[in-house]
């Protein structure tokens, strides 16, 4: 393990939903090292002839701990556990303003991919990226989509696929579906060292590493910031934990109660203070003051 660290789940809730990190235990109702299990064996039936796009697929990923996080795994794994029936998602982006405010130690130790991809040019950055670079750009253009290094276009729910040509790097292309979602994100434009995430339980702010060409993967990284300058979508290391997003509620969490409980403590805290100035402007009125 590169840091060492003796890695314990992180849960947490959010309304009608659990975020929790997988690890070898069952949790919310199914065994994650057997879903793994069951994604692996249908990733070498899927590309049994295309060796590249396994290794791709399964780089850095341990099938016992379930440690490592990479771009490639956690979009197959997200589009497995829709096809099992199971109910919930690999973290996206807008999970993480949420999680940010809930918890913000929650990324402390680790790192975890969103299912996300950000499209910022057409100029190649790393050789690697040139095939799936190339492909998907013709792909998002027929869906008159536009994008810059300054207004990058966020894209989900992407479908991976294989692809045979001996000088494609990952042996994989990407694949818009039709219910992939592209949306411009100025947020992470090129040059911005700050992103400001939005949500129910206040805005926090992370520092962003950003670049200029191609594409990258975007994820929040072990010292609590946002990467979404890493352009090498297979690498991952035992520092990476995968964050599920359940729709169903765990119980024994108290996450959420007590978050609720110190809302309504400052909600109570704000109402008086507001009912005091306004005593204090109706003395005036009359002269009290």
């Amino acid at each position: 393990m590169v840091k060492h660290v003796d890695f314990k789940r992180k849960e947490i809730i959010i309304p009608g939903a659990t975020v929790i990190t997988l690890d070898a235990e069952s949790a919310l109702g199914f065994a994650p090292i057997e879903v793994y299990a069951q994604a692996k064996a249908k990733i070498k039936k899927d590309f049994i002839d295309n060796e590249r796009a396994i290794k791709s697929l399964t780089n850095g990923i341990n099938f016992e701990t379930l440690k490592g996080s990479q771009f490639f795994w956690n979009n197959y794994l997200n589009n497995f556990l829709k096809e099992q029936g199971i109910n919930g998602r690999i973290m996206n982006i807008n999970d993480l303003g949420n999680i940010y405010a809930l918890d913000k130690n929650f990324f402390e130790n680790h790192y975890s991919d969103t299912i996300n991809l950000c499209l910022r040019s057409e100029e190649i950055g790393w050789k690697n990226n040139k095939h799936i670079l190339e492909d998907l750009v013709k792909q998002v253009k027929s869906r008159e989509k536009s994008f810059s290094p300054k207004n990058p276009l966020i894209i989900s729910n992407l479908e991976i696929v294989s692809d045979n040509n001996s000088n494609n790097f990952y042996g994989l292309l990407l694949k818009l579906k039709e219910d992939s979602i592209l949306e411009n994100d100025e947020r992470f434009a090129f040059g911005k060292n700050k992103i400001k995430f939005e949500s129910l339980f206040g805005d926090v702010e992370k520092n962003l590493y950003t670049k200029e060409k191609d594409l990258s993967r975007v994820y929040a990284n072990d010292s609590q910031n946002v990467n979404g300058d890493n352009d090498v979508l297979h690498d991952s290391n035992d520092n990476g934990w995968v964050v599920f997003v359940s729709d169903e509620v765990a119980n024994s969490s108290q996450n959420f109660k007590e978050h609720l409980k110190s809302l309504k403590e400052e909600r109570d805290k704000q109402i008086t203070e507001i009912n005091q100035r306004y005593i204090q402007a109706l003395d005036i009125l009359k002269g009290k003051k």
